[in-house]
């Protein structure tokens, strides 16, 4: 969907300087659709709110094991996290409480969110996580310089690229990184993830590798793990999804762990994949009804070859297995088992915040052995 909200975030990709670079948004199912808004005041009564329950964080494959408490002798170690957030068009169904539609965009509806998203309730908690951690530093000085974490949010797809785009990120903290030791930095972040109150466009996984990319080039190499966590609730609309993974082992060697989050709306994966690869045929279908040629990159022989890409079948592995897991060919037997992943499955987005908190406890926060006197 277009969003009509104008924007001071810096944006970005992968590719340019984070202070010039070009983005784009596309609403779900059209290139070159008309926007209609309409007027606030004689607008049609909303659809019913999405009502959400909160449920219990649950976990794909293998749990991921806690860290434990922090030894006698040891003292905890802050780390650099940046949450790379889908505010894709389904975020309307799934994560915008108190939702009123504002206009439309190809037969798609468009809604503005009454009050705070999940998503922002997540990623302020896990700032408020990430300061309780600095907190435990029983000493002034290097302890806590080393308990210490930055934190930087990114959103993807661009809400400021007009019709024709699917991908694209936005910086939403301004400066990049924000160091969690300022109170004022967690109220400048509240502030900045308003965005999510007016989802739209697509889920472009590999915008959010770009902006992952591009944010953790600043980010020194001091002993702290580097973490990026993806949070989205679709499964990804990239059209080259090989080149996406391949951009994302950029991320593995240089030692920054990606983490997907995934609000499943309480679907399997087989349900998932079966929903989406009819969706992804509609938007091939119309694009090569338009002139366009096919919805995928050249690279793919078929709508069949891409989606096996794409989504993982016949022994393909799927774009998020391939983001998110270990490679080992090993795991990959014949009834389909998936190799451990660094994949955490929610069922509904108000689980976010165990998630989240989950993540960082367990894959960013460490103990080391205090140098001692």
């Amino acid at each position: 969907m277009l969003n009509t909200r104008g924007t001071n975030s810096v944006i970005g990709t992968g590719t340019r300087a984070l202070a010039a670079i070009g983005v784009m948004l596309l609403a779900i199912g059209c290139n070159g659709a008309d926007f209609s808004a309409d007027d606030r005041a004689t607008a049609a009564p909303p659809p019913p709110d999405v009502t959400t329950t909160t449920i219990p964080t649950t976990v794909t494959t293998k749990p991921i094991a806690p860290t434990p408490e922090c030894r006698d002798g040891q003292q905890r170690v802050g780390a650099h996290v940046a949450f790379l957030v889908d505010n894709s068009n389904s975020n309307s169904d799934t994560d915008c409480p108190n939702r009123r539609r504002i206009g439309s965009l190809n037969g798609s509806d468009i809604f503005e969110c009454g009050s705070a998203t999940n998503r922002e309730t997540a990623t302020l908690a896990a700032f408020d996580t990430l300061a309780r951690v600095r907190a435990t530093a029983v000493t002034p000085g290097e302890e806590q310089a080393l308990a210490t974490s930055r934190m930087a949010v990114a959103s993807f797809p661009a809400t400021s690229n007009g019709r024709d785009g699917t991908d694209g990120w936005e910086l939403r903290t301004r400066g990049g990184w924000l160091n969690v030791d300022d109170p004022a930095r967690r109220a400048e972040l509240g502030s900045s993830m308003s965005f999510t109150r007016r989802p739209g466009g697509m889920t472009p996984y590999g915008a959010a590798v770009d902006a992952a990319r591009a944010l953790f080039r600043s980010v020194p190499d001091d002993g702290k793990a580097k973490v990026a966590v993806l949070v989205t609730d679709g499964e990804p609309t990239d059209r080259d999804p090989v080149a996406v993974a391949e951009a994302s082992a950029d991320l593995a060697r240089r030692g920054i762990e990606l983490v997907t989050v995934f609000v499943t709306r309480g679907e399997t994966r087989s349900q998932r994949v079966a929903k989406h690869t009819e969706i992804l045929r509609t938007y091939n279908t119309n694009s090569v009804n338009q002139g366009r040629g096919t919805w995928f990159a050249s690279r793919y022989q078929s709508f069949e070859a891409y989606i096996a890409n794409l989504l993982g079948s016949n022994g393909t592995v799927s774009l998020l297995d391939r983001l998110t897991g270990r490679v080992d060919r090993s795991c990959q037997d014949t009834t389909g088992a998936l190799c451990p992943r660094l994949t955490v499955e929610v069922a509904d987005s108000a689980a976010l915040t165990s998630a989240f908190e989950r993540v960082i406890t367990t894959r960013a926060i460490s103990c080391k052995d205090s140098s001692g006197p």
